[in-house]
């Protein structure tokens, strides 16, 4: 009889044990996980995401011995969850004195952590120079972003038109030559000389003449 965990081989044939050590268990459930994270990677959404969050700056923070925190009643629409409840965030930043207010949800967390967001770009704006606070570094970056895309376009659009216009050109060429060449193959008198020509109908006329009756 074999022992636990052990393997023989007999007459060609492996013989494994009839239940799975701890370690195998471990390897099959841990493998899939492994594999699902690679399978991610390959496609470059963690990198693209990393990227991106370079080329922006960091959001704001506020310490919170800086704030000043008051719950309030909500108004307007929501229903009485809002309009009975102090679900609604005022803040104000003790150095700056700016006070915002946030009635986003009706869930009082939601609206702090909101009120939190919005007061530290208010800071920011306060703080920073002209044009490098975060919000407007981001503005400019969409604004790029779209003129290139903007620039982009027209570029692919004229060079399709630019491309149609050349097509029609050479169809319109090939058409008017081929009417030429059919009336060429119909018409062999017209590759005559015309000054043949006028010089057989003066002598016709001087043959059909007054003199020619005499």
């Amino acid at each position: 009889m074999l022992a636990f965990g052990q393997m023989r081989s007999l007459a060609g044939f492996l013989v494994m044990p009839l239940r799975p050590t701890a370690s195998l268990l471990v390897r099959s459930v841990a493998t899939p996980h492994v594999a699902a994270v690679g399978f991610g990677r390959g496609f470059g959404t963690t990198q693209h995401c990393q990227l991106k969050a370079h080329k922006l700056p960091p959001r704001p923070t506020i310490s919170e011995d800086e704030i000043e925190e008051v719950f309030i009643k909500g108004g307007g629409k929501g229903g009485q969850k809002i309009n009975k409840t102090n679900s609604k965030v005022q803040l104000r930043h003790i150095p700056t004195g700016i006070v915002v207010s946030c009635q986003y949800s009706r869930s009082r967390e939601q609206n702090r952590k909101r009120a939190r967001e919005i007061l530290a770009g208010k800071v920011d704006e306060e703080l920073s120079p002209p044009g490098q606070s975060r919000a407007a570094i981001v503005a400019k970056y969409y604004q790029n972003k779209a003129r290139k895309k903007k620039a982009r376009s027209k570029k692919k659009y004229a060079e399709l038109a630019k491309n149609s216009t050349e097509e029609d050109a050479e169809n319109s060429g090939e058409q008017d030559s081929e009417p030429n060449e059919a009336n060429k193959s119909n018409n062999p008198e017209a590759d005559e000389d015309p000054k043949t020509n006028n010089t057989v109908e003066k002598e016709g006329h001087t043959e059909n003449g007054p003199n020619s009756g005499q």
